[in-house]
């Protein structure tokens, strides 16, 4: 195993200077981090914006916490999406308060157009004392992207994108999400034992699950719409006739979308589940030029529908 292997500790080397250096070499970023800040993000921002400009892929799942995790850096992230839409961002409540274990990985994956890999995993969080002031331990290593312990490593950030707790912020739980994050703040912790803020607290955790359960509803409706559009099994279905499925079926159920950007909502899932870009790889989509809005169940969209 070819491994190259680089110690980032923000003293000699700040993590902040060598993600702005990998970010615009690599094609397809990966980032998973327990907590997220502005600041943090103000530090890498430049080349995160230089490699969407350029059509490159970024993908970020990170912890929410109401205290570090920051409404603004949320506010970024939802504003960014709307112009890019190669950028996809998921959190994961305060655990807590839900119940659920902790959500503290600190990886940062780079897929480079050459082959290789970049990745960084250790104990700096994607805030700005994480990838700039604190004294940390990171561990940045350079691996061909074929190699067993790229794939090793590839495998435990889709195992977070798997959860089914994931789920994307909105306005309206940034709304909500701001109050807690100031009332928490400027008490110093205190306000958790007021009742208030407890109520408004869970209504954040049924509004991120409400979030949750449209995400793995939109799955669940595309596969359907494909097993019921297409004549044999391993055929491809044009995304006009998925669209048109989906939002007869959304309608006959109840289900709450944004219909004048139904084609956008399901072409981000459609895209974001492919085989290869780091979700689940449900979908497979036709190759060439004139073939890209049509698209397939691939092995494991086959056995989605089974319970997979």
């Amino acid at each position: 195993m070819d491994i190259e292997m680089k110690v980032i500790d923000n003293r000699t080397l700040k993590l902040s200077q060598f993600l702005s250096r990998e970010i615009p070499l690599s094609r397809s970023i990966y980032f998973a981090t327990a907590f997220i800040n502005l600041s943090g993000l103000r530090g890498i921002e430049e080349s995160v914006k230089a490699q969407l400009i350029s059509g490159g892929e970024i993908e970020l799942i990170f912890g929410l916490d109401f205290r570090l995790s920051d409404p603004g850096v949320i506010a970024w992230l939802i504003q960014m999406s709307k112009s890019y839409e190669a950028l996809s961002f998921y959190a994961f409540s305060d655990p807590r308060w839900g119940g659920e274990p902790g959500f503290h990985p600190n990886l940062y994956v780079m897929e480079r157009p050459d082959g290789m890999t970049s990745i960084v995993v250790g104990s700096s969080s994607l805030t700005r004392g994480g990838l700039e002031d604190n004294i940390e331990f990171d561990l940045a290593l350079e691996v061909p992207a074929s190699d067993p312990f790229a794939k090793e490593i590839k495998e435990a950030y889709r195992s977070y994108r798997a959860k089914i707790n994931l789920f994307v912020p909105d306005e309206e739980y940034l709304k909500d999400y701001d109050r807690a994050f100031s009332r928490l703040r400027d008490s110093e912790g205190r306000a958790l034992a007021d009742p208030d803020t407890a109520q408004m607290i869970r209504s954040l955790l049924g509004r991120g699950d409400v979030l949750s359960h449209e995400l793995a509803t939109e799955k669940q409706l595309i596969i359907n719409a494909m097993n019921s559009l297409r004549v044999a099994k391993g055929e491809y279905v044009h995304l006009r006739n998925i669209t048109s499925w989906m939002e007869r079926e959304a309608r006959r159920l109840n289900l709450e979308f944004e219909w004048g950007s139904m084609t956008s909502i399901i072409k981000g899932r459609l895209d974001e589940h492919l085989v290869g870009r780091g979700g689940e790889e449900l979908f497979e989509r036709k190759k060439g030029k004139r073939e890209g809005e049509f698209y397939r169940l691939s092995k494991k969209g086959e056995e989605y529908r089974k319970g997979w």
